[in-house]
Formats: structure tokens, C-alpha cells, sequence
């Protein structure tokens, strides 16, 4: 049972560092490219949140031809790891995108709870799909 347990945690902790470390790249590119997807203060919120449900769904296929086998095999949580990770992860670019704003720079909707959330909840449902078995 406690070995379950800790299969689980392990399994939504690395959900969530993936994602994390994905989007942290994501967003230092949305910097150096700047003007082809705009600032948080010009950008449109609903164009970014399909745009992040785009880019997240790529990564989810990419991350899966790189890694096609489950990060911890065995526990089948049926699709729970992927709201608790989409949640995790979006709750920690929401503070990400708070420190970048109060050191004065400019974020994108990437740094937020539900920018980030999209993001993570793309690349891990289309992760969850292709890697179920």
C-alpha cells in the first residue's frame, strides 16, 4: 500500500518537473523571439490559450517519441496525473511569472496559472494517450 503511494507521488512529481522544465524553456524562447507572440499587456488571452494548447500538445508528442515507455511503470492513476500535474505545474508559473514581474520584466500568458496549466494539460493529455499501455 505505502509502496503505491509512493509510486503515485513519484509519478505526478515527475509530471510536474517535465512540464515545468518545458514550459521554463518555452518561455526563455517566447523572450528571444518577442514580437511573433506578443507580451501579456498586447497580447489577446483566448489566441495565446489555443496557441499554448497547440505548442503543449507538440511537446506532449515529442516528449513521447523520446521517452515512449511510462516515467513510472505500473501505476495507472487513469487520467488523475494529468489534472494534478496541469494544476501543479500551473500554480508554479503562476509564481514564476509574479517573480519575473516583480524583478520588472515583462511575461506572457505562459507565466501564468492558466497559461501555464493549458500548456501542461496539452502535453500531458497527449502524453497519456500515446503512452496508456
Amino acid at each position: 500500500m505505502i509502496e503505491a503511494i509512493v509510486e503515485v507521488i513519484f509519478t505526478i512529481v515527475g509530471e510536474i518537473i517535465l512540464q515545468v522544465v518545458a514550459e521554463l524553456f518555452f518561455n526563455l524562447g517566447l523572450r528571444t523571439i518577442g514580437n511573433t507572440l506578443k507580451r501579456k499587456k498586447r497580447a489577446n488571452p483566448f489566441m495565446s490559450g489555443v496557441g499554448f494548447i497547440i505548442l503543449g500538445s507538440i511537446t506532449g508528442l515529442f516528449v513521447s517519441w523520446l521517452l515512449p515507455e511510462r516515467i513510472v511503470p505500473g501505476v495507472d492513476l487513469h487520467g488523475l496525473s494529468v489534472l494534478l500535474a496541469a494544476a501543479g505545474t500551473g500554480t508554479v508559473m503562476m509564481f514564476y511569472g509574479r517573480w519575473q514581474t516583480s524583478l520588472g520584466k515583462q511575461t506572457t500568458y505562459l507565466a501564468t496559472f492558466w497559461g501555464g496549466g493549458l500548456f501542461a494539460f496539452s502535453m500531458a493529455l497527449t502524453r497519456w494517450l500515446l503512452v496508456r499501455g
